[in-house]
């Protein structure tokens, strides 16, 4: 089942809940520090496929940005423009993020099964 919530800020809608397999966009201009969500979704919720699931990060800003646990349980290295990073979680719970060059960058992943 997905789940959808959307706002709106100006001409463009983000995605703040998803339930997919699609890759969490660092949008353009995520650098920001007035930006409500960097990521695209701000929330992605993931179901446990098995013992695992894998979760997807792509960069489409112009400049390098990390994905970082709070309890850096994952981070993952600068990632270019147009490049990706993945992790996979093993357990339910919730997994905060931050881009560790721009800290103000917050996501947040939830495992369930």
């Amino acid at each position: 089942m997905a789940i959808l919530l959307y706002f709106s800020l100006g001409d463009k809608s983000i995605v703040l809940s998803q339930e997919s397999n699609t890759p969490i966009e660092i949008i353009f201009g995520a650098s920001n520090s007035g930006l409500q969500a960097p990521f695209n979704p701000a929330i992605k919720t993931v179901t446990l496929s098995g013992n695992t699931v894998t979760v997807f990060w792509q960069n489409d800003d112009n400049i390098y940005h990390t994905v970082t646990s709070v309890t850096n349980s994952f981070a993952s290295p600068p990632i270019e423009q147009g490049n990706s990073w993945n992790t996979t979680f093993s357990s339910v719970g919730n997994y905060n993020y931050y881009c560790s060059l721009h800290p103000y960058m917050t996501g947040t992943i939830i495992v369930q099964k």
